[in-house]
């Protein structure tokens, strides 16, 4: 009986202390989100546009950059500022619950909460959107509207953070980092 209850001990400490190894991502910005501790899947990188909308006085509307502030509104009362992907859909699939990622950079010093963010993405139509920052003309401004889901990271390798997710929900999802020029996407079943 002792020796059933060692060999159990000891098989879930093995489960425990699992290590990943799954390879880095080859190139700075690419992501692999982890289908289990050995294998992975390349995300897709999608363009991303960035689109505003203004309120009442239709769609004619421009975000003016002030410095020292963030956005002000101009010609409309109220106005958003969204990010866009075409189709409404990834490409790539996971279980909900707990999602880990490979994501390669440039340089381990950096503070990757400050530099990458995973953004969840509503859904309209044939295209997924982030509100990004609202303004109104006589009130303020408010960036930053959809937060960043929260995640944990700790170095991997030689290049590359292992982020993790967890309580993740169904839903499509982005990485990207600071700048919106894209993001590696994918869907929550």
């Amino acid at each position: 009986m002792k020796k059933a209850i060692f060999a159990f001990a000891l098989l879930l400490t093995r489960q425990l202390n699992a290590q990943v190894t799954v390879k880095e991502p080859e190139f700075v910005g690419e992501v692999t989100v982890l289908t289990s501790d050995s294998e992975g899947i390349s995300l897709e990188k999608e363009k991303c546009s960035v689109k505003a909308k203004s309120g009442k006085l239709g769609k004619i509307a421009s975000f003016v950059p002030v410095p020292g502030a963030s956005l002000v509104a101009t010609a409309a009362s109220k106005m958003q500022l969204t990010v866009n992907i075409k189709g409404d859909t990834a490409a790539v699939w996971v279980n909900p619950g707990e999602v880990r990622f490979i994501v390669r950079v440039k340089d381990q010093d950096i503070n990757p909460k400050d530099y990458l963010k995973v953004i969840r993405f509503e859904q309209k139509k044939k295209e997924r959107y982030c509100v990004v920052a609202t303004a109104t003309l006589f009130g303020g401004t408010e960036t930053g509207v959809n937060e960043s889901e929260k995640f944990t990271v700790e170095r991997y390798g030689e290049k590359s953070f292992l982020i993790t997710l967890k309580d993740v929900e169904p839903g499509q999802y982005g990485i990207s980092t600071n700048e919106f020029d894209g993001a590696r996407t994918f869907g929550v079943k």
